[in-house]
């Protein structure tokens, strides 16, 4: 019988050469246990503080009502109580502005917390979807209105919840860019995955915008599985109309490149002959279907996101001067 195995392989990729980065020994400075120093090294404080924010990481405000700031705290297992800064402003039109909370302890290490304030009007659409590898809170889900990769003031962006839920409420001019933006996914460290627990190794996920040509889901699900077709449309998209990518370039010119069609269903069809599973099951929340099969191939997706995550921040690093610098892991089966 033969018998399907999937693993990871990497591609890393180097633009336009800068500098390199060397690596160097570390010597232990400190004390031996087994040698009998009577005077132990001090215990270092490297633990920030835990910065609690109230009523929450997002705050829905209606048009014309005045923001007030509901306040933070800190704590510190050292220090006990810690004072709190945030940094910045909500405007009165409908929109996503973000609130930075940092708080510092008397060793020096930071903590830093975001709070999404989301302005709406009675006009605003509702779009809702969820953060799944198993369901992930703590995660922040923006649409990438300016194919940036990182959030800016102007793009929705909320923080998904304990079942991975999150909730756009969106300008008509930000809903005309759903289908023409990415839905990007940042996880970071503290983040909780329902099935694997506390997140120890950061890594991002990506809805791609269906352009028009895929059949809308009622619901936008983030998954490992959306993300693998991500990479091969973002290509494709750069080799069709350009790097410099928006939501306004793309929906300008994707409707006379007949062949971005074409090219999307082929991309579509690459994943469903790899992995095994039918065209309509990439975009779907398998945990909801209880589809074990699915699930075990995310998880194994989600490895090589982490991976990537990890040894591209290291690789531009080490070439800074570089144009663009990535490695990315693919899983085969043999």
């Amino acid at each position: 019988m033969l018998k399907n195995v999937l693993y990871l392989a990497a591609v890393i990729t180097l633009v336009s050469c800068g500098g390199g980065g060397g690596g160097g020994g570390a010597s232990n400075g400190g004390n031996d246990p087994g040698s009998g120093n009577p005077n132990p090294a001090p215990v270092v404080d490297n633990i920030p503080p835990e910065i609690t924010l109230v009523d929450g990481n997002n705050i829905n405000l209606p048009q014309g009502t005045v923001y007030i700031e509901p306040g933070a705290s800190a704590f510190d297992d050292i220090d006990g109580s810690v004072d709190v800064v945030s940094d910045g402003t909500v405007g009165e039109s409908p929109g996503s502005y973000t609130i930075t909370y940092t708080a510092t302890d008397s060793a020096g290490n930071t903590a830093t917390k975001f709070r999404t304030v989301t302005v709406y009007s009675s006009d605003s659409v509702s779009v809702r979807g969820k953060v799944i590898d198993g369901y992930i809170q703590g995660a922040s889900v923006y649409l990438d209105i300016n194919y940036s990769g990182a959030h800016e003031n102007g793009e929705p962006m909320m923080t998904s919840l304990e079942d991975g839920a999150f909730e756009f409420l969106l300008t008509d001019e930000q809903n005309d860019c759903l289908p023409y933006a990415p839905v990007r996914v940042n996880v970071p460290v503290g983040a909780v995955d329902a099935d694997l627990g506390e997140i120890t190794n950061p890594f991002t996920m990506v809805l791609p915008p269906n352009l028009g040509y895929v059949e809308s889901t009622e619901q936008l699900n983030v998954t490992p599985l959306t993300s693998v077709l991500w990479s091969e449309l973002e290509e494709l998209l750069i080799e069709k109309i350009g790097s410099d990518l928006s939501c306004e370039k793309v929906k300008i010119n994707v409707s006379s490149l007949d062949s971005i069609e074409e090219s999307l269903a082929t991309s579509i069809s690459n994943i469903v002959t790899h992995y095994n599973i039918p065209a309509d099951k990439i975009f779907a929340d398998y945990i909801a279907e209880e589809n074990t099969e699915l699930s075990s191939k995310a998880e194994l997706i989600v490895k090589g996101l982490k991976k990537s995550f990890a040894e591209t921040a290291e690789l531009r690093e080490a070439y800074p001067e570089a144009g663009y610098a990535e490695v990315s892991y693919f899983v085969f089966s043999s």
